[in-house]
């Protein structure tokens, strides 16, 4: 998809501060789920006009992030373990979409996989582990 994200059906996201910085990240809830995506402007490029891998990752993490939250039911969490294997590039003009899925949780973890593709391109795939953490502890925790 090019162009303007909410004419397709897009939603700005709420993504906070980071987010917000590399953005604007969008969202939108289909059928198979909730999905995060990002238009790649010439900022998120390298002089090969594709996004760079950082780019990719951070919309891979806020999005897997966001699932584990609704797993969870949870406002604070951190990432235990993000794996992402990169497989084709995103090129300027294009849209990243990153989505996501819990393979698994308990009490206070959310196993997940996720992917980010533009339209079918597989661009990267994507695991992690995410842990409940008390939100007066977010700043002070050291430890997992």
């Amino acid at each position: 998809m090019t162009g303007d994200p909410a004419s397709a059906g897009w939603l700005p996201s709420d993504a906070g501060p980071f987010s917000q910085e590399f953005g604007p990240v969008w969202q939108r809830t289909a059928p198979d789920g909730l999905s995060y995506g990002l238009l790649i402007e010439a900022r998120h490029g390298n002089h090969m006009a594709v996004a760079y891998g950082g780019v990719v990752m951070a919309l891979a993490e806020h999005a897997m992030a966001a699932l584990a939250m609704q797993a969870l039911g949870c406002r604070a969490l951190r990432a235990l373990q993000f794996d992402l294997q990169f497989l084709s590039p995103g090129a300027q003009g294009e849209m990243l979409i990153a989505s996501g899925a819990v393979l698994r949780r308990s009490a206070t973890l959310a196993f997940l996989r996720g992917e980010v593709r533009v339209g079918d391109r597989l661009v990267a795939a994507a695991s992690g582990i995410w842990k409940t953490v008390r939100a007066d502890t977010v700043q002070t925790e050291t430890g997992p």
